[in-house]
């Protein structure tokens, strides 16, 4: 529920006087105020048209004003003093006021004894609502001792206790208006569903003494009220507002009692206000069946006003969600209101792969069970407050068939928990994007949204963390790990299977890569400064390992500008190919292009016939030659978006459209963890690197191969 900025038309904070008396204005002393001194002003009364809701007209009866009061105090430093009180004034007439719903029921021209600002204060249907005033001639004073009293329990009538107040600058030839609000909520209390019939309701916690003036109120709970009632009647009651609680023991809420059957069956309840009443606020309160439960749904009640939902990943009132489940946190959807009230969600079948619910201040949609039937399936719920509501459709896709083939192996045709393809149509689409992990655990984080975290701790296991959803913060004291036991081996050949006990993320068929399988298209390390960009001279590498063998890599960058870099792999080889690793910017946001044409022994670039004095220019030249020439059918490519991760820290997204972080299935070394590559960063590098394994950070899967 979201509360909005509380309005009460003439709230004025001040102490509680519980004593009271009647006051005689012909008591205040003029005598000594020169005639020189003497101001007049003109004072325009209104009545609001609206409730403070915004939404609903006011009823004549809710309008009526039979008489009114009015004060005027001089503001001064020392205080602020009653120097003119007119009281039992009949309004002069019943004038709409233009462009508003307002009327205009009084014009005063007021003589002041005295000149400079006033605070004008107006108070309607005093005498209706058993109002006394206080002996009193300062603000602070008569504003604490005005006491109200309802006898024997009964809630406002009609006419409506109202007040009004405002400040002018100077009172000199001043022209003014004050517009009267009520002091009383009105609530309908009605049946939401027809196989709900209301015989009776009664109210708790509706006080009989209140002041309208101060946040505070001497509480007695009535007797219980009969409005008998049948299925889509209405019963309205009006109640001084009410204020929050500082504790269960002092909730004063206002209580409904209500009893009635529901479906043929007796039932007596009571149901509590979700929030406090706000004076002249319209509410609706609703008796309903809830997900197989009698519940009480409370709400303005409004014939126009705004309610709209809307999440990162809401296109179109539809959330779409990869085939597999995030069952910890889902998607988010916000709403914004210009009322408070109760959010509903109604789903629209009995579905049990998907949950829908009221999580705090937002909705949380989450798919609960992987989808790995082949096809897709859909379902749909309802998000609605008071009158207003939106159907949200949630598509849940199946696992993916395509994949991307490349240099003979086969990528998933896009991130782990993506919902779009990596293509270079989708590529700064976040949708991209798909879930995070950290390091060895086999539980989601969404891309967007909020997650829960809790410190690593010494003494819990794997199997406790893969059952947990919160984001476990990575440990300074062994390289930031989110599993501080037993540490990794520095062997570069422990896996992430080799912490979970056998399994990864990805599902039946695929498997996270390995460092290894990355080296086949990354720079192995930052040697010479070819993964920076940052270094024009061509280097040929030794180191990289396939199959258990090494291999030679003839690189060349192009430079920071460019930011390419071209490559030659398993070099003077039969299994040569050819790379291009591009770091691409569309519309400000980078990302990583890498293509691949097949190669062979006699694979080479113009001016690295010498190793030991390459020629620079003689090979960029020549690798950009080739690219240029090359037939775009014999090109392969794999795109990798800026996706960003969450950090281990704080739990918290951070570098979304700048960095493409993903993670190997292997370790780098005891301390920092499995390699990663971060081919979009400030630093603008491309390679393989160490990085902390409770970072979370993308997965994008391998098929599996003989």
């Amino acid at each position: 529920m979201k509360t909005p900025h509380l309005f009460l038309n003439g709230l004025l904070s001040s102490a509680l006087l519980l004593t009271s008396c009647h006051f005689d204005f012909k008591d205040i002393d003029t005598s000594a105020i020169s005639a020189e001194q003497t101001s007049t002003m003109d004072v325009d009364i209104r009545v609001k048209g609206r409730m403070v809701s915004s939404p609903s007209e006011a009823t004549a009866d809710e309008m009526a004003v039979s008489l009114f009061d009015i004060f005027i105090f001089r503001v001064s430093a020392e205080g602020h003093d009653l120097e003119y009180a007119s009281t039992n004034n009949i309004p002069e007439f019943d004038h709409a006021v233009e462009g508003t719903s307002d009327r205009h029921i009084a014009s005063l021209k007021v003589t002041l004894p005295s000149s400079g600002p006033k605070r004008v204060l107006v108070v309607a249907n005093a005498q209706d609502n058993n109002l006394e005033y206080p002996e009193a001639t300062t603000y602070d004073s008569f504003t604490s001792g005005i006491k109200f009293n309802f006898a024997n329990g009964k809630t406002p009538g009609t006419p409506f206790l109202m007040t009004g107040q405002t400040l002018v600058a100077s009172s000199t030839d001043a022209r003014l208006f004050v517009t009267l609000g009520r002091e009383a909520a009105r609530m309908d209390v009605s049946s939401g569903n027809p196989g709900i019939v209301i015989n009776r309701i009664g109210f708790g916690n509706a006080p009989r003494e209140c002041w309208p003036f101060i946040n505070n109120f001497a509480m007695q709970r009535p007797a219980l009220v009969d409005y008998p009632l049948s299925s889509g009647d209405r019963a309205t009651a009006y109640f001084l507002y009410t204020p929050s609680a500082e504790s269960k023991e002092d909730d004063f809420r206002l209580s409904v009692s209500v009893q009635g059957t529901w479906n043929g069956e007796a039932f007596d309840r009571t149901f509590h206000c979700p929030s406090p009443l706000y004076a002249d606020y319209r509410y609706d309160f609703r008796i309903k069946e809830v997900d197989g439960a009698l519940a009480a749904v409370c709400t303005p009640n409004w014939s126009s006003g705004s309610f709209t939902v809307s999440g990162v990943r809401l296109r179109e009132n539809t959330f779409t969600f990869p085939f597999k489940a995030d069952r910890n946190w889902g998607y988010e959807l916000d709403w914004s209101t210009n009322l408070t009230g109760d959010v509903e969600i109604r789903r629209g079948g009995d579905e049990s792969w998907y949950s829908a619910g009221v999580d705090g201040d937002l909705v949380r949609v989450k798919c609960l069970e992987d989808n790995l039937s082949g096809h897709p399936r859909t379902a749909s719920f309802t998000i609605s407050m008071g009158r207003y509501s939106h159907e949200i459709t949630v598509i849940q896709q199946t696992i993916p068939t395509a994949a991307v083939k490349f240099n003979g192996w086969e990528w998933m045709d896009r991130n782990l928990g993506a919902t779009l393809p990596l293509t270079e149509e989708n590529i700064l689409n976040s949708d991209t994007y798909g879930y995070y992990y950290q390091w060895g655990r086999n539980v989601p984080f969404p891309t967007f949204g909020t997650v829960a975290t809790v410190p690593a701790n010494p003494t819990r296991t794997s199997s406790e963390a893969e059952a947990m959803g919160e984001f476990i913060l990575g440990d300074s004291g062994l390289g930031y790990d989110w599993l501080t036991f037993p540490p990794v081996p520095a062997d570069r050949k422990t896996t992430w299977k080799d912490r979970t006990g056998g399994t990864d993320p990805c599902p039946e068929g695929w498997h996270v890569p390995s460092y290894m399988e990355y080296q086949t298209i990354l720079p192995y390390t930052n040697a010479a400064g070819i993964g920076n960009f940052t270094n024009n001279v061509a280097v040929l590498k030794t180191g990289e390992i396939f199959n258990g063998k090494d291999y030679n890599a003839l690189y060349v960058t192009s430079g920071y500008e460019e930011a390419t870099i071209y490559v030659i792999k398993r070099y003077k080889t039969d299994q040569a190919y050819y790379l291009r690793l591009c770091r691409a910017v569309s519309g400000g946001t980078p990302y990583l292009r890498i293509d691949t044409v097949k190669g062979d022994g006699n694979s080479d670039f113009d001016g690295a016939s010498n190793p030991d004095a390459l020629d620079h220019a003689a090979v960029l030249a020549s690798a950009k030659s080739f690219w240029n020439n090359v037939p775009q059918s014999s090109v392969e490519t794999l795109f990798f978006p800026a996706c960003g991760r969450r950090a281990r820290n704080t739990g918290e997204v951070t570098n979304q459209g700048n960095n493409f972080l993903t993670w190997s299935a292997t370790t780098w070394d005891a301390s920092s963890s499995s390699p990663y590559f971060d081919a979009l960063g400030s630093n603008n590098r491309i390679y393989n690197m160490a990085n902390s394994r409770a970072h979370a950070q993308t997965v994008r899967c391998l098929r599996n191969y003989e």
